[in-house]
């Protein structure tokens, strides 16, 4: 009897540290998912999760605040993970935060890190916040492959470069081993480097020009300063505008007296030759007036036959006036003044 009390007390022991045991499990499990405490969800998308599993870690800013909810496929390119996180973080998590994988130590499980934002609003349940990529370790391990085959070529063309030089190819090797080419070379860096100086020099004057115009210094800084130089070029490109404008207009009325006075000359150098031309006539006796001018004779019996027509002229006057006063024809002169009135 007493026996078979001992066998039940150690089996109903057993039940109850098993049962124990069961609890403290599965308490450290729910806990670890989060399945006792207040949670919220969000959500990012990768291009690879990397090895991600549910129920991994997700940690924001080195603190354990949740856990791998779900991960889903979007499409062929594109997968969904569903964070499950506390909800006393949640103010914490800005709408802007970032989300990445990375791992425990070097060789420990993948997990998803969450970055502060910055002044966006908390996140809200269901949010989908945006991701980094970073750069996995097979990529890594496939640049350096790339960089050293890189250098691998790269270490051969120094090799070949060096075995010419010392066999002497190459402008490199004669510049080592004629002396004229490299005095010509060092003659001509040196042209160089006083052609720098120069270059250098002027850039320095044309900087301090430039300083002195912004300053308002010179002609050409008082232009640019003054305020007023702008309206009044303006003003006087119009007046310049409408004093060509009225020019043009002269111009065109001027042509035809142009042409006129220009014909009037032409006339006027025809007149005088033709005057040039009488005179020469006159002074040699030609003519009537170089008669007159050099026969005295002549001149004389003009003179004689200027003052009789001027006597007829008296006479033919008076006899005129007796005409009008004598009475056969003193009706006719009436009647011919009348008409002239």
């Amino acid at each position: 009897m007493k026996k078979e009390n001992k066998n039940a007390a150690r089996v109903g022991l057993f039940v109850i540290l098993s049962v124990l045991l069961f609890m403290v499990g599965f308490y450290l499990i729910g806990n670890n998912q989060n399945m006792f405490g207040k949670t919220f969800l969000i959500s990012t998308t990768f291009h690879s999760v990397n090895g991600l599993k549910k129920g991994n870690v997700v940690r924001f800013n080195g603190i354990d605040v949740g856990s791998i909810s779900e991960i889903d496929f979007l499409n062929d390119s594109t997968l969904q993970v569903i964070m499950r996180i506390e909800k006393k973080v949640k103010p914490f998590i800005k709408k802007d935060a970032t989300a990445s994988i990375g791992s425990e130590g070097l060789v420990g499980n993948m997990l998803v890190n969450i970055s502060p934002g910055g002044i966006a609003p908390p996140v809200e349940d269901g949010d989908v916040i945006r991701s980094y990529s970073r750069v996995d370790t097979e990529d890594l391990l496939d640049a350096l492959g790339n960089t050293n085959e890189n250098i691998a070529i790269i270490s051969k063309n120094l090799l070949d470069i060096t075995a010419k030089m010392n066999s002497g190819q190459g402008i490199i090797a004669n510049l080592l081993e004629n002396e004229s080419m490299s005095d010509d070379l060092a003659g001509t860096l040196r042209h160089l480097h006083q052609t720098v100086r120069v270059l250098e020099s002027a850039t320095q004057q044309v900087n301090e020009l430039f300083i002195a115009i912004n300053n308002g210094e010179g002609m050409a800084g008082q232009i640019l300063k003054d305020s007023l130089f702008v309206p009044t070029l303006v003003r006087s490109s119009e007046r310049l505008d409408t004093a060509l404008i009225g020019l043009n207009q002269l111009v065109d009325k001027t042509d035809p007296i142009l042409v006129n006075l220009l014909s009037t000359s032409k006339k006027l150098d025809d007149a005088s030759a033709h005057l040039d031309t009488l005179i020469q006539h006159i002074d040699r006796g030609k003519g009537a007036v170089g008669a007159l001018l050099h026969d005295d004779l002549l001149r004389q019996d003009l003179k004689q036959t200027m003052s009789n027509l001027n006597e007829g002229t008296k006479r033919f006057s008076e006899d005129m006036e007796a005409l009008k006063r004598n009475i056969f024809f003193r009706k006719y002169f009436k009647e011919q003044s009348k008409k002239n009135k």
